[in-house]
């Protein structure tokens, strides 16, 4: 009678204890269940309040920003202002300069007055010293033929094949042709030069006469007098010249300045 007791025992033990287990497990989860939902409420709870301070906070520095920039654009805007008054006060203002003494002592002239006046001058220079040369001049050749004129501009050279100033005339005349002396004068020195060939220098008062291109057979000597007409030697050529052909070359020099010989030759007409 025990052992079926027994047996009629034990499976109302297996339940109770499934029964446990299943009572268990449900704390369990409810506990986890209460857990979750506390530390969801926390978390949510403190998520929104830092966004809300963040946005604050946003808000304060954005509108500190702004406050800034306002500031300093008022402050730009004012100096600018400021600046832009000072320019134009100074644009306006008029500009005075009070002469200085040498500005009013000297006056500068037009250059075409400067011009002319210097001009004027070398021409009355020119003038004074054709007068200080006796204007009886005669010619230095029988034939009296002149080739080539006085310039001081530059003209061509046909020996030189350059373009020079022509500071004496040229008499075209025969090989061998006497060389007459134009005035009464004293010979200064005779002498052979590479490019005029035998010269004869002589003196009449202020002015000088070099006649060039003669012969080596001259017929005076340093410190000779010699009158107008007289033969002072016979042509043969100036070497600088050769091209030209046979001809004597005559300088006359006043005060160390040439001048033109056909302006102090005598006028036979």
């Amino acid at each position: 009678m025990n052992n079926k007791r027994n047996r009629k025992e034990k499976p109302s033990s297996k339940r109770e204890k499934a029964g446990f287990y299943i009572a268990f497990s449900l704390c369990l989860a409810a506990v986890g269940m209460s857990v979750w939902s506390a530390y969801s409420g926390v978390t949510n709870y403190f998520k929104d309040n830092g966004d809300t301070s963040s946005s604050i906070h946003q808000q304060d520095s954005t509108e500190n920003v702004d406050k800034n920039l306002t500031d300093i654009t008022e402050e730009d805007t004012t100096v600018s202002e400021e600046t832009t008054e000072e320019t134009t006060a100074e644009e306006t203002e008029p500009q005075t300069e009070e002469p200085s003494e040498d500005a009013a002592e000297y006056v500068t002239e037009p250059e075409e007055t400067q011009e002319t006046e210097t001009e004027e001058v070398l021409e009355e220079d020119i003038v004074q010293t054709i007068l200080r040369v006796n204007k009886n001049l005669g010619y230095p050749t029988e034939t009296k033929i002149i080739s080539k004129e006085y310039s001081e501009d530059m003209v061509y050279d046909n020996t030189m094949k350059d373009y020079r100033a022509h500071m004496g005339m040229d008499f075209t005349c025969e090989d061998g042709e006497s060389v007459i002396a134009m005035c009464d004068a004293t010979v200064e020195e005779t002498y052979y030069s590479e490019m005029m060939g035998n010269v004869v220098k002589v003196t009449s008062g202020e002015f000088s006469i070099l006649y060039c291109g003669l012969n080596e057979d001259i017929s005076v000597n340093s410190g000779d007098t010699i009158s107008k007409g007289q033969e002072i030697g016979t042509a043969l050529g100036v070497p600088c010249e050769s091209a030209d052909g046979t001809h004597i070359h005559v300088e006359i020099i006043v005060r160390n300045r040439h001048i033109d010989p056909l302006s102090v030759i005598e006028n036979e007409s």
